[in-house]
């Protein structure tokens, strides 16, 4: 019986001695693509899997959306029928503008999760490329509380202010809106977001741990967790909203299931594949200077992010206000320029999804690379996705040139209308290509961990240059009582920014010659120094 005993601790031993030896050689495979590839290789191979993710991430929110938009007005029309009687196509424009007034809360739930897993997922990479373990699990343990314990302040204080956000972008229609409907659309909205808020805990640890997968380099993974969640919450939707008739609310119970997926299959993969995401229950007790340096790297991406929820609620806020066009006819009971707006405003999370899935790649990547103190490869890398990130917003800006019309017009904006006031739009995107520069700066100063510069890089296009802006723009179209002029002021948002950013990342540039200049002699790799290290790391994790 002994030796039974003895042979079964033998072989599971020998176990988890394989693990530890395939999540090395993993982990040596993934540190040569940081350091030796070339620059483009690296990049496609750390970028391509997260903006993958990032669309298929995005592609479900549209589906959510459209699902609602085509099938779901026949439980607006059941809930409200002894209060008023909806016409079916009514009853699509109610939800396609209560999904738009919904998205803010949502969004502002994205926002702070990514506080957190942004912030964890940058001093990850930084530890990773140093080999400290220690600082990776400490990182990731004090991350996860931080985490839990901000997702459940965040989820009390946002239940009790979602009618306070609702209400605010509904208030002071400039047009005559039949005030049942107001509220009818307002309820909707109210509930639907309180769902999802909720949920939201779920929404914090799922992407936790989706950026800390990213970050270690589990990319494919990571993609395969996404799809799988993404397809499951799809197949709910239909289930929920078509013959569940649960309309809006179906939705939001398809994606808090579809969160959870998420962590289910992380936690596997991060548990039984040696992942150095693991860590011991001692990790947990938070330590300050952990939390504040990753509150401080996480908080530009916050702001990032909150800014963007901002900016749509000030909008659609001003939209309501503004006078309405005298030059087209308006046969519905919703302002022009809010369904014009909560057309377009699904699709500018698709668009944005690839732009968001390179800088989420290129942050782990600099950051490791930043870490292993190989500065000038830091340049190398930065300066490809200056091209990178340009080529992609200008095919975004081309893309609502072309076809800005065919996409409004699917979430249930009149054809003509759209073919009317796409000039508008075309001039809300008109120089979003100059959004390259925040993207950098904020890539480069995360990534490099100087949290602060990031801070100030990221405030230019997230709340100083939106203010001005969309101030600018309510009193110009006020006093001229002409939209359009509101539409070119927040296009000029990026263009300021740009303005302010530019020279600060040539003075960066030209300041810091670490980066730029190339060294006298550069490594050789060697694959007898590679095994060697191999080894070395290998008797450093027994």
């Amino acid at each position: 019986m002994s030796l039974f005993k003895k042979s079964n601790e033998q072989i599971k031993l020998q176990k988890i001695e394989a693990k530890k030896t395939k999540s090395l050689d993993a982990k040596f495979k993934r540190q040569n693509i940081f350091t030796n590839y070339n620059p483009w290789s690296a990049i496609f191979i750390m970028v391509t899997p997260t903006i993958i993710s990032m669309v298929i991430f995005s592609t479900y929110q549209i589906f959510d959306k459209w699902i609602a938009t085509q099938w779901g007005g026949g439980d607006v029309i059941g809930r409200y029928r002894d209060l008023i009687d909806i016409p079916p196509s009514e009853a699509l424009k109610i939800i396609n503008i209560a999904t738009t007034y919904a998205a803010v809360p949502a969004s502002i739930a994205i926002a702070f999760s990514v506080l957190v897993s942004i912030g964890t997922s940058v001093k990850f990479s930084i530890a990773y490329g140093k080999n400290n373990s220690d600082k990776m699990s400490n990182y990731v343990g004090n991350g996860f509380v931080t985490s839990v314990i901000i997702s459940a302040f965040f989820t009390l204080g946002m239940y009790f202010l979602i009618p306070l956000i609702i209400n605010f972008q509904s208030g002071g229609s400039g047009t005559a809106v039949d005030p049942i409907i107001k509220d009818i659309i307002n309820k909707e909205a109210i509930r639907f977001s309180r769902i999802l808020v909720l949920g939201s805990p779920l929404l914090f640890i799922s992407n936790f741990w989706l950026n800390l997968l990213r970050s270690e380099g589990r990319v494919i993974a990571n993609i395969v967790i996404i799809l799988i969640s993404c397809l499951t919450n799809i197949m709910l939707d239909f289930i929920f909203v078509i013959p569940g008739n649960l309309g809006m609310a179906g939705t939001a119970y398809a994606t808090i299931i579809s969160w959870f997926l998420i962590i289910v299959m992380a936690l596997l993969l991060i548990y039984y594949s040696g992942s150095n995401l693991r860590f011991k229950f001692n990790n947990l007790k938070l330590k300050k200077a952990l939390v504040f340096g990753i509150l401080l790297i996480g908080i530009s991406a916050l702001l990032e992010s909150a800014a963007q929820s901002m900016l749509a609620m000030f909008t659609t806020k001003i939209l309501n206000t503004i006078p309405a066009p005298t030059d087209y006819p308006n046969d519905s009971n919703i302002p022009i320029y809010v369904q014009l707006y909560g057309g377009i405003m699904p699709w500018l999370i698709l668009i944005n999804a690839p732009i968001i899935g390179v800088s989420q790649g290129a942050r782990s990547l600099v950051g490791y690379v930043y870490g292993t103190k190989n500065y000038y490869r830091v340049w190398q890398i930065i300066w490809r996705l200056i091209i990178l990130l340009l080529v992609l917003l200008t095919i975004s800006l081309l893309l609502v040139i072309t076809a800005g019309q065919y996409m409004m017009h699917a979430f249930g904006v009149d054809l003509a209308m759209a073919k009317h006031f796409k000039s508008y739009i075309i001039m809300q995107f008109a120089f979003y290509p100059l959004a390259t520069l925040h993207f950098i700066a904020i890539i480069f100063f995360q990534g490099s961990n100087h949290g602060r510069v990031a801070l100030f890089a990221s405030l230019q296009k997230t709340v100083i240059m939106p203010t001005l802006c969309l101030g600018l723009g309510y009193l110009i179209a006020n006093s001229t009582s002409n939209g359009f002029y509101f539409y070119m002021m927040v296009g000029l948002i990026d263009l300021f920014a740009a303005l302010v950013l530019l020279p600060l990342l040539l003075y960066t540039f030209s300041k810091v010659r670490r980066f730029i200049k190339k060294p006298a002699e550069e490594e050789i790799s060697n694959p007898e120094t590679e095994n060697r290290e191999v080894e070395v790391l290998r008797i450093k994790q027994k």
